[in-house]
């Protein structure tokens, strides 16, 4: 069980992680890195599936913030990261 003190490093490292792999995944298909494809109601998902009806709207959307932003930084580093 996740403990709420961990959420936001949670959502750091989920953010990064979903980063990873997408940008690796549009490499393998010989996709160009551009602009972020995806958006805050993917990473309220993301935190959905994970945490569930333990948060209430107020505390989900801090860490889909956070799960966002994460994500996009990874997406836009110049070197591909491994998944």
């Amino acid at each position: 069980m996740i403990e709420r003190e961990q959420w936001e490093q949670v959502a750091r490292c989920m953010g990064e992680r979903w980063g990873r792999r997408l940008k690796a995944r549009h490499s393998e298909m010989g996709r160009p890195i551009t602009a972020w494809p995806c958006g805050l109601d993917d990473a309220r998902r993301l935190i959905d599936e994970l945490l569930g009806p333990r948060l209430s709207d107020d505390e989900r959307e801090p860490l889909a913030i956070i799960v966002e932003r994460s994500a996009r930084a990874i997406w836009s580093e110049k070197r591909l990261v491994a998944a």
